[in-house]
């Protein structure tokens, strides 16, 4: 008891012999009445229709008619429409659809409703071991062969032959084709598709085409059209992301961007302190040259132990002829949007919900500390005069540990990621991971390009890969042995990756490096301390990751359970001698933690759901993770920018963009030097970036102290040579205290500079010049 579905386009199609030969088959097999028909017709509906359809009548083939539901215009809607809406006629628990030429031998029917009889699967598919060789042109034999590839490689589906014209499946999967997208080409591929990952029980069955039948011919248009067709049924999914991905870019802009002069770079205050480490990193690359071995720019003459690459890829980038800013924020913009996808589909993984993976989105552009609370505390809690002041408001409300408090909002807001514009990119590959565990077709050449992937965070982003590291161990120790092979041949291609990468590019590590517990927590750390500390800097998401943790089953459970382990490893390690540093962790924990977060919230709201009162705390409850976000982002909204090159010195960076790409700089302008702009290492840039490093700092600016303050050519001279230096520069800097003092009329008392600022209060001179003409 079955219904036999053949969609048409039109009834030449329709083989009346074979339909009537089918038919004493079926009815012989499971008794008169045994089979219904159902001919379902999904294009323009005319006078040869009218005609066709009583000639068939005349053969007294007992058959149900499906016209269009007339959404197809003037145009044939396509298989899978006309499928969708045969089974609203089906009568019986089983339905079967063929090409209505009747490709595939009657008894393979047979089979697949004995099969859906045995109520051991839900779904029985015919499949082919090759590429059908029947085609009628070149065009559908291209198509399927590269059908299978995508199946079999890229979306790891264990049907490779999707577009078989024979496929079977009971009732209970109704409501599910029905909410198939495509109705054309692609209808079988995304059934397929939605079924395995749906994990219905699928079984395949071997078919061989019969001799006399033929497949439709695809010409280049028509694959374009069913291309064009597979984004339009995704039309909004794509424009919504699309969207998205352009507000990333657009707040990536909005923090560095081409000056309207079109020669200068606005920087915003709020990430100006680090731009002025990644601009000479990103232009050591472009405008100068940086290799074997890769040095820091603003600490010349030590190998780099920053991971340079992203910058690197920016560098290369704006080498190639892309405009600096296009290339940074494009790649900024790229990673944060990664980060979105990962967040947004391990929300919707763990919720089976769309609408909470969408409010996962707005967690990822909020923060849940306590920065609404310190914020109305300093305005007496007058809810007037805090929303009066808040778009004036220009700093953050907490800024530990350089402010004696316990919140850090410029680590937890957006700000992190405005000015470390590799962090979210690296965050996103790492969540991307997490997501590829709950992909159901693994294949093992996966496991090698996730070993590269992994591999290259050495270089990529060093915390990361600590993550990737804590992640990998997690896996091979509670996944099943099948899986557990996976994760320790990625274990070995990322090592070999990152041995390449050590020996080519050796990097040295920072000083105190070793085990502190606590964080930035004051010692001694208390359960009540570490509680407070982190209420302040999560809010509420301290609680909701760890309840959103143990709604999962078991094998999820998993999968997430390093994100914990990461959280205390910060807690626990300083891997720099700048403790803050550790920050990395935290935002990856957060970030992750969001789908947990939104997981608990779905629960709580049905649990609440006819429960006025618990609704409306939950509501309140929840409304706290975002409130932050709004105090937080103000200080990085209408902000004023830092021009560079500064126009002052616009004629010094022209002169170094016409010096050796390979040369260095002695310096006592440490921020924004026109030399690092300009793509030349120099002596030291901002001494924060150095110390973090764990570079010798103090040497160094002993050194620069000498070389600025003795006013002696000779040791100016031998101070070239000890650090392979061609040029050096000197500002009257009074206002930078970090910076070494130089009396700029000395100077010039001493010799002419090559190069000299309309104010005279910059200078530059040469090597050459300045040992070669000046008396010792």
């Amino acid at each position: 008891m079955f219904d036999l579905i053949l969609p048409i386009k039109n009834f030449e199609t329709i083989e009346v012999e074979k339909l009537t030969y089918y038919l004493e088959i079926l009815e012989l097999v499971y008794g008169k009445g045994g089979v219904n028909i159902i001919i379902s017709h999904d294009d323009v509906w005319g006078p040869e229709c009218d005609q066709a359809l009583r000639n068939l009548e005349k053969t007294f083939i007992p058959f149900a008619l499906v016209k269009s539901d007339g959404k197809g215009g003037t145009s044939n809607r396509g298989k899978g429409a006309a499928i969708k809406n045969a089974l609203r006629a089906t009568k019986y628990p089983y339905a079967v659809f063929t090409d209505a030429d009747f490709s595939y031998s009657v008894t393979q029917i047979i089979r697949i409703v004995d099969i859906l009889k045995q109520n051991q699967y839900q779904a029985v598919f015919g499949t082919r071991n090759s590429v059908d060789t029947n085609y009628k042109t070149m065009g559908r034999s291209r198509i399927s062969l590269l059908m299978r590839f995508l199946n079999t490689h890229i979306l790891g589906l264990k049907m490779a032959d999707t577009q078989c014209g024979i496929k079977g499946f009971s009732r209970s999967l109704f409501p599910l084709i029905e909410n198939i997208k495509n109705d054309r080409f692609f209808f079988d591929w995304e059934l397929v598709q939605s079924l395995e990952w749906n994990h219905v029980n699928l079984k395949t069955i071997c078919v061989r085409p019969q001799t006399h039948s033929f497949s439709t011919a695809f010409s280049r248009e028509t694959i374009l059209n069913e291309f064009k067709n597979m984004f339009w049924v995704r039309r909004y999914l794509c424009i919504g992301w699309s969207l998205l991905f352009v507000f990333c870019y657009l707040m990536f802009h909005q923090s560095f961007h081409q000056n309207k002069n079109g020669i200068q770079f606005d920087v915003l205050d709020k990430v100006s302190s680090d731009f002025s480490s990644h601009l000479p990193l990103i232009r050591s690359f472009s405008l100068g040259k940086n290799e074997n071995p890769i040095e820091y720019p603003l600490f010349s003459g030590a190998p780099i132990r920053y991971h340079y690459l992203f910058y690197w890829i920016v560098g290369k980038l704006e080498a190639a002829g892309l405009r600096l800013d296009i290339a940074l924020n494009f790649l900024s913009a790229l990673g944060f949007f990664l980060m979105l996808v990962a967040v947004y589909y391990l929300s919707k993984r763990l919720t089976n919900s769309g609408l909470w993976a969408k409010l996962s989105l707005l967690f990822v552009f909020s923060n849940p500390t306590l920065s609404w609370w310190y914020y109305l505390k300093s305005k007496n809690f007058s809810m007037s005069l805090a929303w009066s002041d808040l778009p004036r408001l220009n700093s953050f409300i907490g800024f530990a540990p350089w402010k004696n408090d316990n919140l850090i909002a410029a680590f937890w807001s957006l700000n992190i990621f405005l000015n470390q514009r590799h962090l979210s990119f690296a965050i996103g590959i790492w969540g991307l991971f997490i997501l590829y565990q709950f992909w159901p077709g693994k294949l093992w050449w996966h496991s090698l390009v996730w070993g590269i992937i992994i591999g290259m965070m050495y270089e990529f982003h060093k915390s990361v890969l600590i993550m990737f590291a804590i992640t990998l161990v997690i896996y091979f120790i509670f996944l099943p042995e099948k899986e557990r092979r996976s994760i320790f041949l990625m274990g070995i291609v990322s090592f070999i990756v990152l041995l390449i990468q050590y020996v080519q590019h050796p990097q040295g590590g920072a000083e105190s490096i070793g085990f502190h517990f606590g964080y930035l927590i004051d010692p001694p750390v208390t359960v009540v301390k570490f509680i407070q500390y982190w209420w302040e800097n999560l809010g509420i998401s301290l609680f909701t990751i760890i309840f959103g943790f143990f709604l999962l089953n078991k094998k999820e459970k998993i999968y997430f359970l390093p994100l914990f382990l990461i959280f205390i490893f910060a807690m626990s390690v300083q891997l720099t001698i700048e403790p803050a540093a550790n920050h990395k962790f935290f935002n990856a924990y957060y970030m992750m933690g969001i789908p947990l977060t939104v997981l608990f919230w779905q629960k709580i709201v049905k649990l609440t759901i006819h429960r006025r009162y618990l609704k409306f705390l939950a509501l309140i409850t929840f409304l706290l993770h975002f409130p932050s976000g709004i105090v937080d982002y103000m200080p990085l909204n209408g902000q004023t920018y830092q021009s560079l090159p500064n126009l002052r010195l616009m004629g010094a960076y022209e002169y170094f963009l016409k010096t050796p790409r390979d040369s260095v700089v002695i310096n006592n302008d440490l921020l924004y030097s026109p030399a690092s702009l300009a793509g030349r290492k120099i002596a030291m840039g901002w001494p924060y970036f150095a110390w973090s490093m764990g570079y010798d700092l103090r040497t160094r600016i002993e050194e620069l102290k000498r070389v600025y303050t003795y006013y002696n050519v000779k040791h100016i001279c031998d101070y070239f040579n000890i650090i392979d230096a061609q040029y050096m520069t000197v500002i009257h800097n009074l206002d930078d205290r970090n910076a070494p003092f130089a009396d700029v009329s000395k100077f010039k008392s001493m010799a002419k500079p090559d190069w000299q600022s309309q104010d005279g209060y910059y200078l530059i001179y040469s090597k050459k010049n300045l040992c070669s003409t000046l008396k010792r």
